[in-house]
């Protein structure tokens, strides 16, 4: 699934409803998918394991 960011979005984050409608998404799932997709473009996550 290709995503694209619109850089004049400000405070708002369009994405594509198959996202929400993705049985094979659980709810933690998209929740996570649509925090990161909010993130910044210059944003560096990192995962401590």
């Amino acid at each position: 699934m290709a995503v694209q960011k619109n850089k004049t979005q400000r405070n708002y984050t369009i994405v594509s409803q198959n996202i929400m409608r993705d049985s094979n998404l659980s709810l933690n799932e998209r929740g996570m998918l649509l925090t990161l997709l909010s993130l910044p473009d210059n944003w560096h996550l990192t995962i401590d394991r």
